[in-house]
């Protein structure tokens, strides 16, 4: 997806579209990059006149709807959401296998983190799933981690809308 058929659905659609590619997003769904999507949204907020914290909180609640259906998935079966951690994890999957002992603490800053990085974004709520992390301490990293990382993303979008007018 580029910006251009970001934007393009986001117009047309509105703020239900970026609730949805939000959730898509937080979920890996291919060609929904947080890259892309975050700045469109801003972008959106600044030419569209929809008050930039309307658009934060839809996607805000879009992503971390996603992250929570990650980690539900993730507890349902270790055999299932292990087969898809291997299949999207390649290289990565000796580290994510060490940070998973990390995540069986239960330490909600764990989950901030993994908010921060880009493959462990999707890959922490299956691990956290698979490991029993504490919903409770799940969704407290989670809900922090994706605020911050979507405020940046956005307020990049939202900041650059400035500057192009």
């Amino acid at each position: 997806m580029t910006i251009t058929s970001a934007l393009e659905l986001i117009d047309q659609y509105g703020l239900f579209v970026l609730f949805f590619i939000s959730l898509l997003e937080a979920m890996n769904c291919p060609g929904m990059p947080a890259g892309v999507i975050l700045p469109a949204a801003g972008l959106f907020a600044g030419e569209s006149g929809h008050h930039l914290l309307i658009v934060y909180l839809a996607m805000l609640i879009g992503a971390n709807l996603g992250c929570l259906i990650l980690y539900l998935f993730g507890m349902l079966g270790d055999k299932v959401a292990e087969r898809w951690i291997k299949r999207h994890s390649g290289k990565y999957l000796e580290k994510i296998e060490r940070y998973l002992e990390r995540i069986r603490n239960g330490n909600w800053w764990t989950m901030f983190v993994c908010r921060l990085i880009p493959v462990m974004r999707t890959l922490g709520s299956l691990l956290a799933g698979i490991s029993r992390m504490p919903l409770r301490n799940y969704m407290l990293g989670t809900v922090c981690g994706v605020a911050v990382y979507n405020a940046v993303g956005i307020g990049l979008g939202y900041f650059a809308s400035w500057l192009f007018v």
